[in-house]
Parts: structure tokens; C-alpha cells; sequence
């Protein structure tokens, strides 16, 4: 009686959504940059994650802090696959196939990188990412080769984001005021455009120029899934009203984790809180759509 009783409660709580901790930017020892500055060395060893059992390895110190997770190494998904294949999925844990790409806009944006993160679905194999380079000059294969180094050329980021969709996986622009940046490039190439134009710097010179709408509007049409902000009050600048009728449009917003160690998988002020009913990419999909009920923050957790 009593075990019918718990497995109907467990059917009933795995039905129920709930806010999960999440990081979507985790990279590993495949990561050109692993460990970060200051890491301890042992903890860190890149032959401890070593193999099959380095991939369970990795896995156990991930648990310890998230709920779903998504593992994107530069230009590479060697690592993110394999782990992602040998933790079956469960309403406990979930690790998420990525990659961090780096994409080099078109010719009116051209004058950096841009860092995208691709992130498919779980258990998907190595094969997926390899289609999203079809046809691209100057990418080699993700046998070692292939590094931090290479970028994407010759694609639009709205194609680029339109062949992630096709393989169901989701795009987020990464770390999008830092230096490789969707909105610090597009500063950068507005004050370069309209310099002449102002002597403002920064925000104001966006603000002088309107650049802040065609941001916006570049950003709807890339098709972009979310951004990645740094702080929690940046999100706000990403939701805005559009249309006559006062409809409130957005681009859901994530924290940047971007951890290079497993020390930086405890930094709880980085992790964002989705609502999920079912744990995985589905689920990850369902509440980006309800951005402002299904995303929290550390700050903006509701109260218990």
C-alpha cells in the first residue's frame, strides 16, 4: 500500500513544473582555457575527466550544484556528447550537448566575432553538430583540430540560427556586453558607423542615435532563443513594448556561468532558475517561451 502510495506521489511531483537550477555555459577539460586562473590544479587535472569514467567524474561534481546543464567548449562537442550520453536522462539531473561557436556576422556587422551558444538536445550525438558546418570554408572536423581559432564565415546569424533549429537545438547569444558580445558589437560597429554623428560615448551615444531600437529589431530577426546578461538588471533593457496595440515583447534572458573550473560550478549567484515540468532541453524550450513567469534569477526567486 504504502509503495503504490509513494510511486503515484512521485508520478504526481515529476508533473508538476518547479523551478530547476540551470547553467547553460559550462565548458571542460576539452576547453582550450581549462582550468581558469587560480583553479586548483588537482581538482582541475584534465586526466582526471579522462575516458569514460572522467565523463562520470565530471558529471558527479555537476550534479552537486545543478539540475540541467549545457556543455559548451569552443568550437568543440567531443566532451559535451559523451557526457551527455553517459548520464541518462532523469528528473534528477540532465546534461545538455553544446558548443560555443564563434560566428563572424555579416559584412554591415563585420568587424568582430560574435560567440553563439549552440545547445541540442540531450543524448544527441556528435554527427548533429557536424551538419550545422555543411558547406562553411574553413572549419575542419572536431577531432582535435578544430579549436578556439576557427570561426563561422560566410552564413547570416539568422541562417545560422535557423540551421540550430533544424537540428532542435536552441541559440543564445552569449555574455552579450562582453567584448565578443552580440550588443558590444553592435556598439562598437554604431560608433563607428555614426561617430561623426555625436560626441556621447556608451549609452549615450545608443541612446543619441537610436541605436537602442535597432538593436532590438536586429536581435528579433536573428531569431536568437535568449540572451546572456552578466547581471540581473540588465534583463529589463530586453523587453520592450512594439506594436500599437502596447504589446510587451522580449528576449528571454539567462545568467552567464561560464565556468572554467570546477570551482566556478559553485557560484550560486550565476545560476538561473527555470520552471520546468520536464527536465531537459523540451522542457528548457517550453519555458522560454513564458520568460517572465518561468525564468528567475538569485534575487527574484519567489518566496516558499
Amino acid at each position: 500500500m504504502h509503495t503504490t502510495l509513494l510511486k503515484t506521489l512521485d508520478s504526481l511531483r515529476e508533473r508538476t513544473a518547479r523551478f530547476r537550477r540551470v547553467a547553460l555555459h559550462i565548458h571542460s577539460p576539452d576547453s582550450a582555457d581549462w582550468p581558469s586562473s587560480g583553479a586548483d590544479k588537482t581538482r582541475n587535472d584534465r586526466a582526471r575527466f579522462a575516458g569514460q569514467i572522467g565523463a562520470m567524474e565530471f558529471t558527479k561534481e555537476l550534479r552537486q550544484h545543478f539540475d540541467l546543464v549545457a556543455i559548451t567548449d569552443h568550437m568543440r562537442c567531443g566532451f559535451a556528447t559523451q557526457v551527455s550520453a553517459s548520464t541518462p536522462a532523469n528528473d534528477a539531473f540532465v546534461a545538455l550537448p553544446g558548443m560555443e561557436v564563434n560566428l563572424k556576422p555579416e559584412a554591415a556587422l563585420g568587424c568582430a566575432r560574435l560567440h553563439l551558444l549552440v545547445i541540442l538536445p540531450e543524448g544527441t550525438r556528435q554527427e548533429a553538430f557536424e551538419r550545422l558546418f555543411a558547406g562553411l570554408k574553413g572549419i575542419p572536423a572536431d577531432d582535435g583540430l578544430r579549436g578556439v581559432s576557427h570561426e563561422i564565415t560566410g552564413i547570416t546569424i539568422r541562417d545560422w540560427v535557423a540551421r540550430v533549429h533544424q537540428e532542435n537545438g536552441i541559440c543564445i547569444a552569449a555574455h552579450v556586453d562582453s567584448t565578443q558580445g552580440v550588443r558590444r558589437l553592435f556598439r562598437q560597429t554604431s560608433r563607428e558607423t555614426l561617430g561623426l554623428l555625436s560626441e556621447g560615448e556608451g549609452h549615450d551615444l545608443e541612446r543619441q542615435n537610436e541605436i537602442g531600437d535597432a538593436f532590438k529589431t536586429y536581435l528579433f530577426e536573428s531569431g536568437i532563443d535568449a540572451l546572456e546578461v552578466a547581471k540581473t538588471t540588465d534583463s529589463p533593457h530586453y523587453r520592450w513594448f512594439r506594436d500599437a496595440a502596447g504589446q510587451a515583447r522580449w528576449i528571454p534572458t539567462t545568467l552567464t556561468l561560464d565556468a572554467h573550473s570546477v570551482e566556478d560550478f559553485a557560484r550560486k549567484e550565476r545560476v538561473t532558475h527555470v520552471k520546468m515540468t520536464q527536465l531537459g532541453l523540451a522542457g528548457l524550450k517550453s519555458a522560454l517561451e513564458f520568460p517572465d513567469t518561468r525564468l528567475r534569477f538569485p534575487d527574484s526567486l519567489p518566496a516558499l
